[in-house]
């Protein structure tokens, strides 16, 4: 899944002009990042990065992502993505 959010940036960007995109994009320093009253960072500060494209016809995808520390031996990084349309 996520070896598909870069190729669906790109093919909206080139198929389209470029006064048709915005691109947005945020980064947040917070010093626990918690789900549900449990650190998932270890009770150390999280780097959160956010960037979407979004299209005049509606159509937005992006990507979200942050450091975690949940488990001893497994992944530091959380991804989300995300994709949908907002019309009328």
């Amino acid at each position: 899944m996520k070896k598909l959010v870069l190729p669906a940036l790109i093919a909206l960007a080139c198929g389209s002009s470029a006064q048709a995109l915005d691109l947005s994009g945020s980064a947040t320093l917070v010093s626990d990042y918690r789900f549900r009253g449990i650190s998932n960072s270890g009770k150390n500060p999280a780097l959160q990065i956010d960037l979407s494209v979004s299209h005049e016809s509606g159509f937005y995808v992006g990507a979200w992502g942050t450091n975690i520390d949940l488990y001893p031996d497994g992944a530091d990084l959380e991804t989300d993505l995300y994709a949908g349309w907002s019309g009328d």
